[in-house]
């Protein structure tokens, strides 16, 4: 009987060990997902701290070369004016200077009844004078309009570049944080909100989110200061949803409304709002 029981104690021990055994190797296969998770989350920290120091790069490069062109169009600005007022002046005294002479012809011809040939020369001279100088007063006009039109045009290009390049296209308002927690990530917030106020457009034509993170509204030292959601999307992307948007009305995320705005650089909101 010993040796039976033996025998059965034995077999009854071996079915226990196969699921043990089991469930230690489906462990280990899993774990390397999980513990793949800190090294993908480390290497998004990574490029986005890059990319945001390129961004920064950029930024302070197109604000010293719009600080470093500014001081020349204004000084040649200024000396254009100068030179402008010095013309004046000149086309002043040589029109006096006409107008003495043609006075002067008018009564040498009175007493001989002849005109003296020297002082008609003299006078058709200051006629050409005239007539150049005005030629140069209009081109250095023309030249001032080219020269404030090409500073406009510059910081208009480094306020669209910084609107582009700097800031991210769609700012959202009105999520509460924690959102994007539980939907494992802001992108997918995004998602949620195309797909609850705009499916068709979402449908026919895939978004593609170049980055999104929150970033907090204007600091105020007396309260908690809530944040707002930022999407990077493409240009075209952009100008859709802000025109369906406009449309709708009124934009929800889960039945409580919230704002679509695009994002725009302090140069360019400052510019609006003026």
């Amino acid at each position: 009987m010993r040796r039976g029981q033996g025998k059965s104690t034995s077999n009854n021990r071996k079915p226990n060990m196969t699921p043990l055994e089991t469930r230690n190797h489906t462990t280990a296969r899993i774990e390397p997902d999980y513990a793949d998770e800190p090294e993908e989350n480390d290497l998004k920290n990574i490029f986005k701290k890059i990319i945001e120091g390129l961004k920064e790069d950029m930024r302070k490069s197109l604000k010293e070369m719009e600080e470093k062109n500014k001081p020349k169009i204004q000084d040649i600005n200024k000396s254009l004016k100068e030179r402008v007022q010095d013309l004046k002046t000149e086309i002043e005294t040589i029109k006096k200077a006409q107008s003495e002479g043609i006075l002067e012809i008018e009564k040498l011809g009175k007493r001989s009844g002849t005109k003296d040939v020297s002082i008609t020369n003299r006078t058709q001279e200051m006629e050409e004078r005239i007539l150049e100088v005005e030629d140069t007063l209009a081109e250095i006009h023309s030249s001032t309009k080219e020269n404030l039109k090409s500073n406009k045009s510059l910081s208009q290009n480094i306020q669209e570049i910084w609107d582009t390049v700097k800031r991210p296209n769609l700012r959202i308002i009105g999520i509460e944080e924690g959102e994007e927690i539980q939907l494992r990530g802001t992108e997918n917030t995004f998602n949620k909100i195309m797909e609850e106020n705009f499916p068709n457009l979402k449908k026919d034509m895939p978004m593609k989110i170049q980055e999104a993170y929150r970033t907090p509204s204007r600091l105020n030292q007396k309260k908690v200061s809530l944040s707002h959601n930022n999407q990077n999307t493409k240009h075209t992307q952009q100008r859709d949803i802000l025109r369906v948007a406009k449309k709708k009305g009124q934009v929800t995320y889960k039945g409580k409304p919230i704002r679509i705005t695009p994002d725009f650089s302090m140069e360019t909101l400052k510019a609006r709002r003026s």
